[in-house]
């Protein structure tokens, strides 16, 4: 019984941690495609995962530098599931 709680709350986190980053891809997204502000809530939170040395990002949503990021991404992503689909036996 122990196991299966540790199983269960650590595949809730996996899952929550998930459509977190989703959530905050296409909020960043949103912003960007409607040239409007991006939630403070979202540098600081990207800010809290740097390390020693502080660096201060600019505030920047045009879309001609985020479509690379997005085609990047995105390109990636594809590459994962077809590598997935693929390699199953």
């Amino acid at each position: 019984m122990n196991l299966f709680n540790f199983e269960f709350f650590f595949g809730l986190m996996v899952g929550l941690s998930f459509l977190l980053t989703f959530y905050i891809y296409f909020r960043l997204l949103y912003g960007v495609i409607r040239k409007r502000e991006v939630p403070q809530w979202i540098y600081k939170f990207g800010q809290a995962f740097q390390g020693r040395v502080h660096i201060e990002y600019e505030k920047c949503n045009e879309f001609r530098r985020s479509s690379g990021c997005q085609l990047i991404s995105l390109s990636l992503a594809f590459g994962q599931c077809f590598d997935l689909c693929f390699s199953i036996p």
